[in-house]
């Protein structure tokens, strides 16, 4: 939409398609990737399935962190990827392999991660607390300052989030609170909208980026509330 509002947009409608749409050089590239997780699936559904989860999730966590880990610190390479991948390069597959993997045994085992979470649930918590501390370090001595959800140092991090949301979310479940209910069945056009109307809201909000906690809450509730609104 941002492309439609520019007034110095001078590409044409088929080159804006295959730029954006086929080759996913925009924010929603992620759906290019859920792509890529059906044909994995369909390929590697079998050979998962006779595997033990353990050793393809220490497996695909080397390929996705050594990847992730190397197109940051070398050029060359991620320039290579940028080249020769045929889709937009943060769509790579092995950025994403460990994260399919995971998804494809918490599924698979869903019953049995949740009984587990909700028995160590605070052993998962203080894991979470530790996973941020290497994310911390690479802050301050490796100055890695970048917000992508392809850094190499917040996989942990991400998959132990995730597990706790998702308990978090199993629980409040008993609740029936129809405002999740809401955000789940609108939440791909909230991701959809929210940079165009982030963009806007926070030109507003600009006296109070130097209070960031009043900033990003505020920020998120207009966000949010402007995104349901529209939808």
């Amino acid at each position: 939409m941002n492309i439609y509002l520019s007034t110095d947009e001078t590409r044409n409608f088929l080159d804006i398609f295959i730029t954006y749409i086929l080759y996913g050089s925009w924010y929603g590239w992620f759906v290019i990737v859920i792509f890529q997780f059906y044909i994995l699936h369909a390929i590697f559904h079998n050979f998962l399935n006779k595997r033990n989860p353990i050793i393809i999730l220490l497996i695909t966590f080397i390929i996705s962190f050594s990847h992730s880990f190397t197109t940051y610190f070398n050029q060359d390479y991620l320039q290579w990827w940028a080249e020769f991948y045929p889709v937009y390069s943060r769509a790579a597959i092995p950025y994403w392999i460990f994260y399919f993997a995971f998804g494809y045994y918490l599924g698979k085992n869903y019953e049995y991660v949740m009984k587990m979470l909700q028995k160590y649930i605070w052993i998962v918590v203080a894991l979470w607390v530790c996973s941020i501390i290497p994310i911390t370090m690479f802050y301050h001595y490796k100055g890695v300052v970048y917000a992508q959800s392809n850094r190499f140092d917040i996989m942990l991090y991400t998959i132990l989030t995730f597990l706790i949301i998702l308990y978090t979310m199993k629980v409040l479940s008993r609740y029936k609170f129809s405002v999740f209910l809401l955000i789940s069945e609108i939440s791909f056009f909230i991701y959809l909208s929210h940079p165009l109307i982030n963009e806007y809201i926070s030109r507003g909000l600009a006296p109070f980026v130097n209070i960031p906690i009043v900033f990003i809450v505020v920020l998120t509730v207009f966000t949010l509330g402007l995104s349901i609104g529209i939808a």
